[in-house]
């Protein structure tokens, strides 16, 4: 129903979002969110046109499939008002004004029904400070958990995650560590065979396989990296008291026996970043992915806790260490490079690289996705078919050999590839970004004469402050965006030159004589992704983003 001349009702699309289930239990629901936003749109006759949800996703990134939609509606005219909850549904800080301003520009409002402003300046500045508290609030409730967790784990106890390290269970608290014989009994099997019968960590894996022993995680088939882990993780390494005072604080040390070993579980070996990305995936649909990055904290920051000893005679443990100090990485591929490595071939279903399993009794190499073995059980892809080396690397090369012979068809594709990967919107050197961030600047300066002079209160100094802060980290963050884009593009014709004077101009036996290594290099320069089907059929993604193609670009290279 049309409401551009004032008449009728206008269009509203309903907008929820929920992080998680704990928001959920705190009457954040999705559910009770679209209750209170339809008795709204009732009371000031408003017409729901849709209604959208986003489950399971921050409000501090965009990359939303809920949110993608809404925009995508709003751009094209079809609605007059964007409705939330509250302003840090839809995004917080910085961003739900510019969603705010993005809106307005296509002639709809963002309307929070905890906003008590308008679309004048005065409303708009209510709007922001109450978006600068907001981020405030959640910033200091994050300080302050993290906070209490250290202060947690000076105080001796553990600060419980999803699962305790394995031989261990929670105390009825969940602030401390029991001992779990009946799992116990298998850690000190797997120090005893490496530290005191002499083992491998291959044979260690393959003994507890064969007599049917499941991992922490509930599967059959242990892993190497998970043994070596556990054999120089400190929770397992017998502690004398002497130890482990020098290690705590006094107070948990007075709390301690004397006549007892312990060991030690560490509190902050890592720190963690989280962010939510979206991506296309091979079907050319838009995937949402939550991603995690972590890092090693410096070691003064660790905090050691004191846990019951688990049992383990100290000679094994640092037997099995000393055993095993020296051992190098043993690659599942073989003694030889594989030429679609390094993110060339990728799986279909998830998108993930694929890696190379090799198997020495057949003297065979197959491409499995690395998906099907990491990233947890919810993550973890459902595809187990393999792809035999020898003859993916063959079709693949035929395919790569036959543009090589060709260098005005290599310049298309190059082109091609440069023109997806340009992004007008962000600009080609980020020079809209840097003078973003110098109007901030300009603002801040204003904003403390402002403050120094009287005309505005400490308070509103500190909120508008904390505003222009965070637009500023926001504009940054655009900025080396747009210089990654810029490096990523120079290297993309750094490769088209070098791919075109170089190895386009090799005659065809020439190029039937390169190694595995050259290969893999042609591949990366190109930028090309083979995309491996269930069916086996391997398709060429080259100089284009979205499957399936035409010829030329996108071709499937057969079984």
């Amino acid at each position: 129903m049309p409401s551009t001349n004032g008449h009728g009702p206008k269009r509203a699309i309903l907008y929820a979002r929920v992080s998680g289930e704990e928001q959920a239990k705190k009457g954040y629901s999705l559910a009770d969110q679209l209750d209170a936003l339809r008795d709204w749109c009732s009371k000031n006759d408003h017409e729901i046109v849709d209604e959208v949800q986003d489950m399971g996703f921050s409000g501090a990134y965009l990359e939303r499939p809920g949110l993608d939609q809404i925009r995508e509606t709003v751009t094209d005219g079809n609605v007059d008002a964007v409705v939330v909850l509250f302003r840090d549904r839809i995004a917080r800080g910085v961003y739900a004004q510019l969603l705010s301003e993005e809106f307005r520009d296509h002639g709809a409002r963002l309307v929070a029904l905890n906003s008590r402003g308008d679309d004048s300046p005065d409303g708009e500045l209510g709007d922001n400070i109450l978006d600068v508290i907001a981020a405030w609030e959640r910033k200091k409730i994050a300080e302050r958990m993290n906070r209490g967790k250290r202060r947690k784990a000076k105080e001796g106890k553990v600060v419980a995650g999803p699962r305790p390290n394995y031989g261990f269970r929670f105390n009825e608290r969940r602030d401390g560590y029991l001992v779990d014989e009946d799992k116990m009994v298998v850690v000190r099997r797997i120090f005893r065979m490496v530290g005191a019968e002499g083992m491998t960590l291959n044979a260690a894996r393959c003994a507890l396989e064969k007599e049917g022993i499941l991992t922490p995680s509930g599967r059959r088939v242990w892993s190497r990296q998970y043994l070596r882990n556990c054999i120089y993780d400190d929770t397992y390494l017998s502690h004398a008291f002497e130890e482990i005072s020098q290690l705590v604080t006094p107070e948990v040390a007075a709390s301690l026996d004397p006549s007892r070993n312990y060991g030690v579980w560490w509190y902050g070996t890592e720190r963690h970043i989280y962010a939510q990305r979206r991506e296309l995936a091979p079907e050319g649909t838009l995937r949402y992915k939550k991603v995690k990055r972590s890092a090693p904290a410096p070691r003064e920051e660790w905090i050691a806790v004191p846990v019951p000893d688990a049992g383990v005679p100290q000679e094994w443990v640092l037997a099995a260490r000393e055993a095993i100090r020296d051992n190098e990485w043993v690659s599942s591929a073989g003694d030889k490079v594989w030429e679609l490595t390094g993110g060339v071939i990728r799986c279909a279903d998830c998108g993930r690289a694929m890696s190379v399993n090799y198997i020495r009794a057949k003297g065979r190499g197959y491409y499995r996705c690395t998906g099907r073995y990491n990233g947890g059980i919810e993550n973890r892809c459902s595809r187990g078919h393999t792809v035999r080396a020898e003859l993916a690397e063959a079709r693949v090369w035929r395919f790569v050999s036959e543009i090589l012979a060709d260098p005005h068809r290599l310049a298309q594709g190059l082109e091609k590839m440069l023109e997806n990967e340009r992004q007008p919107s962000v600009g080609e050197d980020g020079t809209s970004w840097l003078r973003r961030i110098a109007e901030i600047d300009v603002k801040q300066e204003r904003l403390l004469n402002l403050h120094l002079g009287g005309d505005i209160t400490t308070e509103q100094f500190r909120a508008k402050s904390a505003e222009l802060e965070e637009a500023r980290a926001a504009a940054e963050d655009q900025l080396e965006a747009a210089r990654s884009l810029l490096v990523r593009l120079k290297d993309i014709e750094r490769s088209k030159d070098a791919l075109i004077s170089h190895y386009a101009s090799l005659v065809p036996q020439a190029l039937s004589e390169l190694s595995s290594e050259e290969k893999n290099r042609i591949y990366k320069m190109m930028h090309l992704h083979i995309l491996a089907q269930r069916d086996g059929t391997l398709i060429a993604d080259w100089g284009c983003n979205v499957l399936p193609q035409p010829p030329g670009s996108c071709r499937t290279l057969g079984r």
